[in-house]
């Protein structure tokens, strides 16, 4: 009997486990496109699994950016967003789990900023959370 465990233990088997609101991309060694849904999933040696988040997010955001005068003004911008789950390995193998930084992150500042460059200082208070309806 301890042989076996020995075995086992020495062959690097492993399991993860995909919590719900989470999906799993299995990379190295023999990867697929396939996205693991909740559940257990047992993994070869050569493998591990990135562990995605795909329930909504919110992120909020000190920005400064000029009005459409060039005075400065300072905002709070706040983005929900979530991963598409059908699109998960190619996200996975091109940008990876730090997709926020990388491209959520640098497009809500582009848009807020062409969006804020748009309207007069006076203008800013009146039209409140109706800026993110033109910005998007």
């Amino acid at each position: 009997m301890r042989s076996v465990l020995l075995l086992l233990a020495v062959t690097g088997c492993a399991g993860v486990e995909i919590q719900p609101g989470h999906r799993g991309v299995v990379v190295a060694g023999e990867s697929t496109r396939e996205v693991l849904a909740p559940g257990h999933y047992r993994l070869g040696a050569s493998q591990r699994v990135d562990d995605f988040d795909v329930t909504y997010a919110q992120h909020t955001t000190s920005l400064r950016a000029l009005s459409s005068e060039a005075l400065p003004v300072t905002v709070e911008v706040s983005v929900i967003y979530r991963p598409i789950i059908s699109e998960l390995y190619g996200l996975d193998t091109e940008i990876g789990a730090s997709y926020y930084d990388k491209v959520i992150a640098p497009e809500l500042r582009a848009s807020a900023l062409a969006c804020l460059a748009r309207h007069s200082f006076l203008d800013l208070p009146k039209l409140g959370t109706t800026l993110g309806d033109e910005a998007g």
